[in-house]
């Protein structure tokens, strides 16, 4: 159990490392990081944003020892998050 009432819940998909963000049983979220840990991809359901769901399925990827790393390609809205969150 995550903070805020949120369940993750880890797998391996496809090579990656995937982080599922849930509430209930709805899904809010997914990341996926790569080997080195470098963030793959993110993405939250538009009626979660802005909530820290990003930032805390990056909390339990460190927890797991996964080293999150954010990387150097970034969209404007992915860098804002990264400004955020720094690793």
């Amino acid at each position: 159990m995550g903070g805020g009432g949120r369940d993750f819940m880890p797998a391996k998909v496809n090579g990656f490392d995937r982080i599922k963000a849930y509430h209930g049983k709805t899904l809010m979220g997914f990341m996926d990081l790569k080997e080195t840990g470098e963030i793959a991809w993110v993405g939250v359901h538009p009626k979660h944003r802005r909530q820290g769901v990003a930032t805390a399925m990056f909390r339990h990827a460190q927890e797991l020892g996964l080293n999150p790393q954010h990387s150097t390609a970034l969209s404007d809205e992915a860098r804002q998050w990264a400004n955020s969150c720094p690793a």
